[in-house]
């Protein structure tokens, strides 16, 4: 049952009114105008967001959308950055404790009531195939979208990015679609150590998704390939930390009790080959590596296969808890 406390503070949110914190938090000034106002939990401070140092496209920033700011007219891109861009990427304000990493904002929608309530975590893939993933699960689930942190932040900030942001209160889900992104392929892990901790913390952040309001159920997704490591490492031999993070990623997931792997990695290389420099699916993002057209995003068609992936294995689980 949603509460009365609950409803208007929604409401003050969507009005654009001034929210009042949930459990003696932090009210944070008002951020960008396409989401509500965010507030921090007691014991965090609000404090401005550095710059994120992405790229700019009609004063919001997602990389993602990067290429709408050359190749794309004003409305087409404002209609990406809109539909394609993680909340957090428009916070002009975080949460921060005293000590460890500051938290992002919250997801921007209240919990659904008529609704199953899935999240997304991961990266700027997660980002780029978000909306169709929404889209064809809009019958079934209202779905939000938290990326861009890394294993060490997520276990600090979950409770916090993972809520709602103008409340401060956290979301049962019904269904977590999660993983570690490309983004953590920097700064780079590659001693058995550093691959160690990097395992524990997906470990024990699957865990804190377990526990979390809802016990959700958890679908990891592995990460796309980035095929650049391939030919980018002259003179030393290919890197394949992509491969080298998903083996170990799968392993811990499933130690953990995740019986529910989406290998997002391999719908692509089906649909590309085991290695390759150019595939119809790719952006093509060759001004970075003129070796090779593709990198880390898609073109629709891309987006498209990773979404109906994605959308598959949530509904699959949502079939399942409820059996």
């Amino acid at each position: 049952m949603v509460s009365a406390v609950t409803v208007l503070a929604a409401a003050a949110a969507a009005s654009g009114a001034a929210t009042v914190p949930i459990g003696g938090g932090t009210a944070c000034p008002v951020n960008r105008t396409l989401f509500p106002p965010m507030s921090c939990p007691a014991g965090m401070t609000c404090k401005p967001a550095p710059d994120p140092n992405r790229f700019h496209c009609h004063e919001v920033s997602c990389n993602v959308c990067a290429t709408c700011c050359h190749e794309m007219n004003a409305t087409q891109c404002s209609s990406c950055v809109k539909t394609s861009c993680n909340a957090a990427r428009f916070a002009d304000y975080e949460c921060c404790p005293e000590q460890g990493p500051c938290c992002k904002r919250g997801v921007p929608l209240p919990p659904s009531t008529s609704l199953k309530n899935c999240l997304l975590i991961g990266d700027s893939v997660t980002d780029g195939m978000a909306p169709l993933v929404t889209a064809k699960l809009k019958d079934v689930c209202q779905v939000q979208l938290y990326t861009d942190l890394t294993a060490g932040a997520e276990l600090a900030c979950f409770n916090t990015s993972g809520g709602q942001s103008a409340l401060d209160v956290p979301i049962a889900w019904d269904v977590v679609h999660y993983n570690e992104g490309l983004h953590s392929l920097w700064p780079r892990v590659n001693t058995s150590d550093e691959l160690a901790q990097w395992g524990q913390q997906l470990g024990a952040f699957t865990d804190l998704l377990k526990a979390s309001p809802g016990r959700p159920s958890l679908v990891y997704a592995t990460m796309t390939p980035f095929m650049p490591e391939k030919y980018l490492n002259p003179p030393g031999p290919p890197q394949s930390d992509v491969e080298t993070k998903n083996a170990l990623a799968v392993k811990t997931v499933q130690a953990h009790g995740v019986t529910r792997i989406n290998d997002l990695y391999s719908v692509v290389t089906a649909h590309c080959g085991a290695v390759y420099k150019d595939c119809d699916i790719c952006d093509d993002e060759s001004a970075y590596h003129p070796e090779g057209k593709c990198g880390y995003h898609y073109v629709a068609a891309g987006w498209e296969l990773l979404a109906e992936s994605a959308a598959t294995s949530i509904r699959d689980a949502l079939s399942a808890r409820s059996g």
